[in-house]
């Protein structure tokens, strides 16, 4: 192993003649003819922002509510019944009470938890 470092410092001490490249810098940033560049007055911004404006008032006709209509009810998710019976099939924890891993109400007691209290 230390033969392999000698002979790698070695190379690295040795000086290499490199060829001259010409390169087309392309990195500078594109800036047209006509672009000027002015001085950032931000004392004079911040003391009209201070200053403030007066707001016309606005009348608007706000849509975003949902046009649902009155006599629309919502039916449960089947779903909750659904993880509900795949909880009651869990190992009974005493009482005739279901363990609820879901916190669902397994017991059908209208309680969410599904552990006695």
């Amino acid at each position: 192993r230390g033969a392999v470092n000698l002979e790698a410092m070695i190379a690295v001490k040795k000086r290499s003649d490199l060829n001259h490249v010409e390169t087309n810098d392309k990195s500078a940033p594109f800036i047209e003819k006509d672009v000027t560049v002015g001085t950032f007055k931000g004392k004079e911004l911040m003391a009209e922002v201070a200053k403030g404006k007066s707001l016309n008032h606005v009348e608007t006709d706000d849509k975003s509510a949902p046009a649902v209509e009155s006599d629309v009810k919502i039916k449960p998710n089947p779903r909750v019944a659904l993880l509900n019976d795949v909880c009651k099939k869990q190992a009974p924890t005493g009482e005739g009470k279901t363990e609820s891993a879901t916190g669902l109400d397994v017991n059908g007691d209208g309680k969410v938890g599904g552990a006695a209290a």
